[in-house]
């Protein structure tokens, strides 16, 4: 939670201090922040999925425990949480940040990048929704290693 408080001061607050102090307040709102809101809440929402599978990996509630976790990229690509278990074991998740559902497009998205990246060992993939998920989530529900984590799980961040 702090580091969240403090990245959205330095990605918010700190660079408009100046207009903030002249009485702008309304206008840095309109006219910056709030047009890039949901990019700068993007950031912290992925630390708070990130923290929730930190408390979920303590507690052995995860397919395997991690022996390592965190962001990841290659190239062009990049995936929100990634954590590395024994025998190349690997959970790979993505954390929307938006208003409407994720849909089935953000788990082939995923596991396109698993497909160029990861081709060994055994794989689960988990999303993460601000939104929730299209149709219901049905289109993930007939494969065990996906997970549809509910917006309001993440409360226990």
């Amino acid at each position: 939670m702090r580091d969240s408080l403090v990245a959205f001061w330095f990605a918010a607050v700190q660079p408009y201090v100046s207009e903030l102090d002249a009485g702008a307040a309304d206008r840095v709102w309109d006219e910056i922040i709030a047009p890039r809101l949901n990019e700068i809440l993007a950031t912290s929402f992925e630390a708070t999925c990130r923290q929730w599978l930190r408390r979920r990996n303590a507690a052995a509630e995860l397919p395997f425990t991690y022996r390592a976790m965190g962001r990841w990229w290659s190239g062009p690509d990049e995936i929100d949480a990634v954590a590395m278990g024994e025998h190349d074991a690997h959970l790979l998740c993505e954390c929307t940040f938006k208003k409407s559902p994720v849909g089935p497009d953000v788990l082939k998205d995923l596991r396109d990048k698993a497909a160029r990246h990861f081709r060994r060992g055994e794989e689960w993939d988990w999303l993460f929704s601000k939104g929730g998920y299209a149709n219901g989530g049905a289109w993930a529900s007939d494969d065990s290693r996906v997970r549809l984590v509910m917006p309001e799980e993440l409360e226990e961040a």
